[in-house]
C-alpha cells in the first residue's frame, strides 16, 4: 500500500467516516424509505423509538433554539424573510440590496 493511501485513508480515520456513513446513516434511511412499516417493526426499533420519543418531551433538544438565536445575535445576524422567491425585509418591503429597482 502507498504512503499515501495510507496516510490519507487509514491515519486521518476518512475511511472510518465514510463506513459509518455508508453503513450506519444512508443504509437504514434508505430501508426505512422503501420499507416504512417493516422497518418499524424490527426488534431493535421499538426501545429506539422510545427513547427518541422520551428524549424529545424531556426538551433537551430544543436548545438547538437557543443556541440558534444565541448565533444569531452574536453574528448580527438579520432574519431574511423571502415571498416567492423574492427577498423581503421584515415590513414586507422588497430588499433590492443595492440594485435598480424593478420596472413593470
Amino acid at each position: 500500500v502507498p504512503d499515501w493511501v495510507q496516510a490519507m485513508f487509514l491515519e486521518t480515520g476518512l475511511l472510518a467516516c465514510l463506513v459509518v456513513v455508508i453503513i450506519a446513516q444512508l443504509m437504514p434511511q434508505i430501508v426505512a424509505s422503501l420499507y416504512p412499516t417493516q422497518f418499524l417493526e424490527l426488534f431493535m426499533m421499538r426501545p429506539a423509538y422510545w427513547a427518541c420519543i422520551i428524549l424529545e418531551t424531556s426538551g433537551v433538544t430544543h436548545i438547538c433554539w437557543v443556541l440558534a438565536w444565541l448565533m444569531s445575535k452574536v453574528f448580527r445576524m438579520k432574519e431574511e424573510v423571502t415571498a416567492g422567491g423574492v427577498q423581503m425585509d421584515k415590513h414586507g418591503n422588497k430588499d433590492n440590496q443595492g440594485y435598480v429597482s424593478d420596472v413593470a
